[in-house]
């Protein structure tokens, strides 16, 4: 029987800033560039139907279909789902919390940036 070896490799990616899987499925259909009727079209649906089964409305009980998330992102070419999911379940959470702490800081400077700059025209 052949040896296996485990060997661990580092994923680098740009992270989603989603609060949520179905955010991030949304995020991946409108932001890929193609008409959603041609997204529709290639995952058998008609594009108001996608977009219902987008719609963030707790009154509707359209949801996207856990199993069509491959065919989804094949038609998006967009793989922010996933990454979501990496960065959900596969991330430290103090890893995630330091990033967050991170993104914070360099937000709070360019408030105070432009607190300086109000105090300036007044």
């Amino acid at each position: 029987m052949p040896r296996r070896e485990t060997v661990q490799l580092p994923l680098v990616f740009e992270r989603p800033t989603c609060g949520s899987l179905k955010e991030a499925i949304r995020r991946g259909v409108y932001a890929c560039g193609r008409p959603i009727k041609e997204i529709a079209s290639a995952l058998d649906m008609g594009a108001t139907q996608l977009s219902r089964k987008l719609s963030d409305n707790p009154n509707d009980p359209q949801s996207f279909p856990a199993d069509r998330l491959d065919d989804l992102m094949r038609a998006t070419g967009d793989l922010t789902p996933l990454y979501y999911l990496i960065d959900m379940f596969l991330t430290e959470p103090r890893e995630r919390d330091l990033r967050e702490f991170a993104e914070f800081k360099r937000n709070f400077a360019n408030v105070e940036a432009f607190i300086g700059r109000l105090k300036g025209d007044l």
